[in-house]
């Protein structure tokens, strides 16, 4: 395994567009905003709010551009901790084919000869590269990695196909991390269905309970709501259980995933 410098594997190296609050549209050409590149490569572009700017504006930053055969990363973060700065993604699956740049995220072409995409994606959520991507981080409300700095940092560089092998490895390991996490979201979801479908909606009183003020309610109770909310928190205290249960679950998903990781970058799977 070799140790290479990014900006030998890189090129077309793109930053991103001076966005003003009246750019932004309701639809039209995508905006890549740095908040939409998720952990292992995720991409989230919420249609209910303003990602997308009218084509005058795109043709006016054309470096600014990107493709799905582009990697993206985030160079600059509005939390001081830094949680999601240097994350990268590979937009060959992401749900649009160009994208324009918002400020804060940048994109750049990879030598596919000598690096797979999804090897850099995998690297960036590494515990060691995300300690040191934030060492070199700087500024203290909106930190960022300056560009000079970030294409020379240098990586380790195992043949393309170890690679490619580490990236099979390292991405059924994130399925199953991803089924977990939409159990859990599952669970959360019935448990306010339950709720709604006892009690009603809350803010309309769609099951006609009798209001009373808090003082009057603690004083006196009608038994048919003392068993209705018996019985609701009997179900709540189980879900709790099969909560903690997951949350526990997933930390060691998370430090076995990690462990998958750093392994497989030290060739030992």
């Amino acid at each position: 395994m070799g140790i290479v410098c990014l900006d030998n594997l890189i090129s077309d190296l793109r930053g991103g567009a001076p966005l003003e609050s009246e750019d932004f549209r309701q639809e039209g050409f995508p905006v890549l905003h740095k908040g939409a590149i998720k952990p292992f490569g995720e991409i989230e572009i919420d249609s209910k709010k303003k990602t997308f700017t009218h084509q005058n504006f795109v043709d006016k930053h054309p470096k600014s551009i990107i493709s799905k055969q582009h990697v993206a990363v985030i160079l600059r973060d509005l939390i001081p901790s830094g949680a999601s700065i240097g994350l990268m993604s590979y937009l060959k699956s992401s749900p649009y084919s160009y994208y324009i740049l918002a400020q804060g995220a940048y994109g750049f072409l990879v030598d596919e000869k000598r690096v797979c995409p999804e090897y850099l994606v995998l690297l960036s959520n590494t515990a060691p590269y995300r300690k040191f991507i934030r060492s070199i981080a700087v500024g203290s409300t909106q930190i960022h990695v300056r560009t000079p700095i970030f294409t020379e940092i240098y990586i380790p560089l195992p043949p393309i196909a170890e690679q490619k092998r580490i990236a099979v490895i390292a991405q059924k390991c994130d399925r199953l991390r991803r089924t977990r996490r939409y159990i859990q979201q599952l669970s959360d979801g019935y448990l306010r269905s339950v709720f709604l479908e006892m009690f009603g909606n809350p803010s309309t009183n769609s099951m006609g309970w009798e209001i009373l003020d808090l003082e009057s309610q603690l004083k006196k109770l009608r038994a048919v709501g003392v068993q209705f909310q018996e019985k609701f928190a009997q179900i709540v205290q189980r879900f709790e259980r099969l909560r903690i249960q997951q949350r526990e679950g997933d930390r060691q998903a998370e430090h076995l995933f990690q462990t998958v990781l750093h392994r497989a970058f030290r060739g030992e799977l």
